[in-house]
């Protein structure tokens, strides 16, 4: 009875302590829990957690619950979450039924339960970020030319990279903790050459050995969504190329969560000859080298300094947990792909149109092959008989027999006509092969002439 009754005092000690958490603690987006406003600090962004943690209205609870339950139900089918996810699900259910509430005693749970019913594969996702060593890594985007590869002034590209720029680019790793802490990823347009990369990576390794990474991949070629910017507004050109290879960089950040969670949590940072910081997403992740003469020893304490100012690995891990629930990632994923079956389903109309055509146009063609063939047919009928009726004619010279048929079909007429016709017919075949084997001897008749007067001159 003592035993009963110390677990419920603890308990109810745990409850009214928990309450007071929820009142004073921030949530892991940044966003003071408010239960009754609803709203949070930040810049007045409402936040995603507090319409989920809290929901205002009956029916958001009701669907929250029913999603609950199902939940439940899926993993008692499939069991594959720990204890600990069941009691999660069980407590929240409970919670959502008595008022509405996330229970604030989920956020002692590990990060794996956090957006376990939010984000794509939540369990799955955070599980993998639970490794926490990946977050102090740093993942640089690299350009070449201008950067690896001096650009003198009136030249387009060309030339040899510089060991100078890479010797910098080792210090720079260095600086980001060594080649273990690093992935370098392409953003220049030699990651669309195999043979570039390759003669890239080999270059790098000839100079610093193993103290600087290979390049792990490159930034997607063009991106599903084009952002809208206002400067460079003078030189649209320049404008383009600014725009595309900013929205590259973050689209590799969005679509490489899993593989490369440091990116998301902050920890990235692009060099490049290009002013990509005129663009507010890469302020604080850019270091900018001179076309002319690429990486220099005066860009490593300024390369040390953007390194410095990355979010730290406890940071980068909270930023990255965030994210992976971020609705507005993930209505950006949703906008993204429904563009792309938009375009998809336009190629397909396209497709099937041309292919309309082109059965068209086969069937057209194939309607002109039967008249052609028909027509082939008749002109070697008429060819065949017109030089039948002249080997006829011919043959009717020299041969008797021949003339005499010839002459007598005048008077014949049915069945008698037609068989006469037939035996002419065969004859002047006969004739004709006749003519063919005369001729063939005459040229071996030639040849063997030919061999015994050369053999009489010797």
């Amino acid at each position: 009875m003592e035993k009963s009754l110390t677990c419920t005092v603890i308990f109810f000690l745990f409850i009214i302590i928990m309450f007071c958490y929820k009142f004073f603690f921030v949530l892991p987006d940044g966003v003071l829990l408010l239960p009754f406003f609803g709203g949070g600090e930040g810049g007045g962004k409402e936040s995603s957690w507090v319409e989920y943690l809290l929901p205002r209205s009956l029916e958001k609870r009701k669907e929250f619950l029913f999603k609950d339950l199902f939940i439940y139900l899926f993993c008692v089918a499939f069991p594959s979450p720990s204890v600990c996810a069941y009691i999660n699900i069980c407590l929240r259910m409970l919670s959502r039924c008595v008022c509405g509430c996330l229970p604030l005693f989920f956020f002692f749970l590990p990060p794996l339960l956090l957006c376990e019913d939010r984000g794509r594969g939540g369990g799955r996702i955070l599980k993998e970020l639970g490794k926490m060593s990946r977050f102090d890594r740093v993942v640089i985007f690299l350009d070449i030319d201008g950067v690896l590869l001096p650009v003198p002034r009136f030249t387009f590209g060309g030339g040899e990279l510089s060991e100078q720029s890479v010797l910098i680019l080792q210090q720079i790793v260095k600086g980001c903790g060594g080649r273990e802490k690093v992935s370098i990823i392409l953003s220049s347009t030699w990651r669309n050459f195999p043979d570039q990369v390759r003669r890239l990576n080999q270059f790098i390794e000839k100079t610093t050995g193993t103290e600087v990474p290979a390049v792990a991949g490159g930034t997607p070629n063009g991106t599903p969504k084009t952002t809208v910017v206002t400067y460079f507004s003078d030189d649209p050109s320049e404008q383009r190329l600014v725009r595309d290879r900013v929205d590259e960089v973050k689209r590799w950040i969005h679509t490489h969560m899993q593989d490369y969670p440091e990116a998301i949590g902050g920890r990235w940072f692009a060099i490049d000859d290009m002013q990509l910081d005129v663009d507010e997403r890469m302020r604080g992740h850019f270091l900018k080298t001179e076309t002319e003469t690429g990486l220099t020893e005066g860009d490593v304490a300024r390369a040390l300094d953007v390194i410095a100012s990355l979010p730290t690995a406890d940071v980068a891990a909270k930023n990255a947990v965030a994210a992976m629930v971020d609705p507005v990632l993930k209505d950006e994923e949703i906008d993204i792909l429904k563009s792309r079956c938009r375009e998809l389903s336009a190629t397909v109309s396209q497709l099937q149109d041309s292919l309309r055509q082109s059965q068209d146009e086969v069937h057209v063609l194939q309607k002109q092959r039967h008249e052609w063939e028909r027509e082939r047919k008749e002109l070697t009928r008429r060819l065949e008989d017109v030089s039948y009726r002249l080997a006829v004619h011919d043959f009717a010279k020299k041969n008797d027999v021949l003339r005499a048929a010839v002459a007598a079909l005048e008077t014949k007429t049915g069945k008698e006509r037609q068989e006469l016709e037939k035996r002419i017919k065969v004859l002047v075949e006969l004739l004709r092969h006749k003519k063919m084997l005369e001729k063939a001897a005459r040229k071996q008749r030639k040849k063997l002439n030919d061999v015994n007067e050369g053999k009489g001159s010797k």
